[in-house]
């Protein structure tokens, strides 16, 4: 019955263990899903930010006469 008993106790206590390992691999991977959405985001705000540069950088050269002409 004691062998029974400690048996139980060290097999309680190794899935006490494995529930904790398990808990912080959970934490663990939320924050590194929290990290990756917040490098994401800033990837995202600078690629928004270098397409609008592009777009009024189009604009202004757009607007800007190719070949000017004077007279002679």
């Amino acid at each position: 019955m004691v062998v029974l008993s400690a048996v139980l106790i060290f097999v309680l206590e190794l899935a006490a263990v494995l529930a904790f390992a398990l808990e912080l691999a959970a934490v663990l991977a939320f924050a590194l899903a929290v990290a990756l959405a917040a490098v994401l985001a800033l990837v995202l705000a600078l690629a928004l930010a270098l397409a609008l540069a592009l777009v009024l950088a189009l604009i202004e050269f757009s607007s800007m006469p190719l070949v000017e002409v004077t007279p002679l």
